[in-house]
């Protein structure tokens, strides 16, 4: 007791304390992701119309692996029903026979299950492969053909970490989606067979199903809202790293070595922040399906019990039931494990839908084409303002004529817009108003071979 007293005098636990201290603080931020108000991305709406290509074109690999775990669900059905049988069919028999036929079932079923569950594995990564890669290269070639204007207003380590969260497509190709997929489809088979052992158990089972939906549906809404800020805050940290990275001669010129570090520190304490407050969300979900799922185990075990005793329910059958009910019990709460996965997934997808929605450069209808150029070059009353600061103008009401062959140069502080006004000329920037032509055609119009 004394050693106990000495080491928290001396602060050894401060930490401890210090984190206990912040619990009902991440409480609270976990309640407020529940609000109604927060950003609900889910892997459905809009989602799956930009999924579904990449999901037709691997139409027979998933249809394989589907009849894999439906193979393997069925599989799961015989274990409890081997207990059934040798309670029920075997012992009272005393015919050892019986007893072989039975373990020479449950021995295939068991080494049935793995296999067709690895093929199934096997199937559903090489298709998470293939449309990562896919998507990946279809976004890269969006973002290239984006206006420059779109990258000055994104870093390179910005953009970098955003392509990189096409690595969450896998999440839903992979076990982490498999195994809650099988937990789902055994739920299925199992409900069924349980319904022909013990209807009441099964009804008992069902009367939680509404109270596990909706302990679902606020883990669901927690994940969702947490996610979205964490994979926000990943790429802002991955960002200033390559940014310092890449200027790393430009912050040493400056003396700016500790600035960066304080900057990082921040933005990586805010991230922790987040992680900590989805992990609880994660958790907070999890247990309360496996306490609901505790109530439903206690409430068939009473049920069936009690259909024992008047007789219309067989010992064996009462032992099968209570573990299809724990079967069903784990199948459900393993739906946690893909309502977290599925999240990862769409609110990767979501956000690399946002960088796709953006307006490349070849899609405006450019039908003007300068074959030979004279190098007749006018501004006329062009303005010009970025789009991260539209209210102040860079240029305004530029008017300017060059002759063929004239050379004109243009000189100014930095900063005045003598960049800009070439990058106008050339069709890098659009001008917020006024035209930029060449040899008469508007820049904006003329289609390059």
């Amino acid at each position: 007791m004394a050693t106990t007293l000495s080491m928290l005098n001396e602060g050894r636990f401060s930490a401890v304390a210090r984190r206990l201290g912040c619990f009902r603080h991440e409480i609270r931020a976990v309640v407020r992701t529940l609000r109604p108000n927060h950003d609900n991305t889910q892997l459905r709406g809009d989602l799956w119309p930009w999924l579904r290509p990449y999901l037709r074109e691997h139409a027979s690999s998933l249809i394989v692996a589907a009849a894999l775990i439906v193979v393997a669900s069925l599989a799961a059905v015989l274990p409890p029903l081997a207990v059934k049988t040798v309670v029920d069919w075997v012992l009272p028999s005393e015919r050892p026979g019986r007893l072989a036929v039975v373990v020479v079932a449950l021995i295939g079923a068991t080494g049935l299950r793995p296999v067709v569950g690895c093929l199934a594995d096997y199937l559903l990564a090489s298709v998470g492969q293939e449309t990562q890669a896919a998507l990946r290269e279809r976004t890269f070639r969006h973002i290239l053909h984006l206006p420059l204007s779109f990258f000055e207003g994104h870093s390179a380590g910005y953009l970098a970490a955003r392509l990189s969260e096409v690595d969450g497509i896998s999440l839903l190709f992979s076990r982490a989606m498999l195994v809650p997929i099988m937990g789902s489809a055994d739920v299925v088979v199992t409900f069924v067979v349980l319904g022909a052992l013990s209807p009441p158990i099964l009804l008992s089972v069902l009367a939680a199903v509404p109270v596990l939906a909706v302990v679902a549906r606020f883990h669901g809404r927690a994940i969702r809202a947490s996610c979205v800020g964490t994979h926000e805050q990943r790429a802002l940290v991955t960002a200033h790293i390559h940014e310092a990275m890449s200027g790393v001669a430009t912050v040493k010129e400056c003396l700016a070595e500790e600035r960066e570090c304080q900057k990082l520190a921040a933005a990586l304490r805010a991230g922790r922040r987040l992680a900590v407050t989805h992990a609880l969300a994660a958790s907070a979900g999890s247990e309360g399906l496996r306490a609901t799922g505790g109530l439903v185990t206690i409430v068939a075990l009473a049920v069936g019990a009690l259909e024992v005793g008047r007789g219309t329910l067989t010992v064996g059958s009462y032992m099968a039931s209570l573990m299809y009910v724990t079967a069903v019990v784990d199948g459900l709460s393993s739906l946690a494990g893909l309502t977290l996965s599925g999240q990862v997934v769409a609110t990767g997808l979501r956000r690399l839908k946002e960088v796709t929605r953006s307006a490349r450069e070849d899609e405006a209808p450019r039908p003007a084409r300068l074959l030979r150029a004279r190098g007749a070059v006018e501004f006329r009353s062009v303005s010009f303002a970025y789009p991260s600061k539209t209210d102040v103008e860079v240029l305004h009401n530029i008017c300017l004529k060059i002759a063929p062959g004239e050379h004109v140069a243009i000189v100014g502080r930095s900063g005045a817009g003598k960049s800009t006004l070439v990058r106008l000329l050339t069709g890098l920037y659009k001008p917020t108003s006024g035209v930029v032509t060449v040899d008469g055609l508007d820049v904006a119009q003329i289609r390059l071979p």
